[in-house]
């Protein structure tokens, strides 16, 4: 099944997620999707298999859900998101995605899919107190130095 269109999108592990997309019709009017819904997943690639639970005549796929919502169904625009605490099971890396839409008379079709590109956000709270390794400013972990590190007089 051919998507509908390809985008790139760029996810902060340890942050939370959330993009609007703008669905349209050949003549570029907005897509009714009033009563639609839609279903969507991240993997590392289509056929992702958890080697550590799939059995060969049970695999077991290795993907992560992305929330989806209907924000404007007259305009034809819809949302993804994630929240940080599923963010945060990212690893860094490139991944793929889909978003498939199924219509209110029950017709599936491929609207969206595209690369995901997954960084660390570093300047988020996720990084363990213990994996830290700064010293808030100076320069020797605490010891008095002559090298000016913006503080005080």
């Amino acid at each position: 099944m051919a998507s509908g269109y390809q985008v790139n999108i760029v996810i902060n592990a340890g942050s939370s997620f959330y993009q609007e997309f703008y669905l349209t019709e050949p003549d570029l009017s907005p897509k009714q999707i009033t009563g639609s819904k839609f279903f969507a997943s991240i993997s590392k690639h289509p056929r992702s298999i958890d080697v550590e639970v799939s059995t060969s005549d049970k695999p077991k796929y290795n993907y992560h859900k992305f929330q989806t919502s209907v924000v404007n169904g007259q305009s034809g625009v819809f949302a993804l998101s994630m929240p940080a605490h599923q963010t945060k099971k990212l690893k860094e890396g490139k991944y793929v995605f889909n978003v498939v839409m199924r219509e209110k008379n029950g017709y599936r079709s491929s609207v969206l899919d595209g690369l995901v590109f997954v960084d660390i956000a570093f300047g988020d709270d996720i990084i363990e107190e213990s994996d830290q390794n700064h010293n808030d400013g100076g320069s020797a972990y605490g010891q008095p130095t002559n090298l000016l590190d913006g503080g005080g007089a």
